[in-house]
């Protein structure tokens, strides 16, 4: 009688785990539209020593629904929410460069920053793109920052970005070319970009 009983159990168990597991499939084909991803636990430090590029942005617009910008590995995805995340509409924005720097929403325009590695340590390489759109994601201009002693840019840091009197302020890190010591050590690296012209006026 008890083995009947468990097996009862263990069979009730077993159906309530596959309705578990089957209904979120199920749900995600009801989904609103909206790039699919994940962030979970990327941010977190208690493995790392040190910090990498954030990766996904919400912000919060003056008539009550969100913008969610993230970059997806190819593209940056930006897209608006109702105040319930219900899927508004949105757009995708080819990476300009391979490394994805980081999201700013600024007074009139939106930036995203782009870089690429330099293994061959050429002053001519481009190694960070600051790129403005308008707030509707038209291309507007973009800012390059070429060589800057910078072997791979955002390395072992995030981004952030301050904006003051028409001026970008971009804080984050990069790799620098081969020290006398044999090694490619890990620095700060600043920006001044002014706005209206899209011009690093110092680095």
């Amino acid at each position: 009688m008890k083995s009947k009983s468990v097996i009862g159990i263990l069979l009730a168990v077993c159906a309530s785990l596959i309705l578990c597991f089957a209904a979120p499939a199920m749900a995600a084909q009801d989904s609103p539209a909206g790039a699919v991803s994940s962030n979970l636990g990327d941010y977190n430090y208690a493995y790392d020593r040190w910090a990498n590029p954030i990766n996904s942005y919400l912000v919060p617009n003056a008539d009550g629904t969100l913008t969610r910008v993230e970059f997806t590995g190819e593209t940056v995805v930006a897209e608006t929410y109702d105040s319930q995340l219900n899927y508004i509409s949105g757009i995708a924005i080819d990476a300009e460069l391979p490394i994805f720097g980081g999201f700013h929403c600024g007074e009139n325009y939106n930036f995203l920053v782009f870089g690429q590695s330099n293994p061959d340590e050429d002053d001519a390489v481009e190694v960070i793109r600051v790129v403005s759109y308008t707030k509707d994601w038209q291309r507007v201009g973009a800012a390059s920052l070429l060589g800057g002693n910078t072997y791979i840019p955002f390395d072992a840091g995030s981004l952030r970005f301050a904006e003051y009197n028409g001026y970008l302020y971009i804080r984050t890190a990069h790799e620098m070319y081969l020290s006398d010591d044999g090694r490619h050590h890990q620095a700060n690296l600043t920006l001044n970009v002014r706005i209206s012209d899209m011009q690093i006026t110092d680095s």
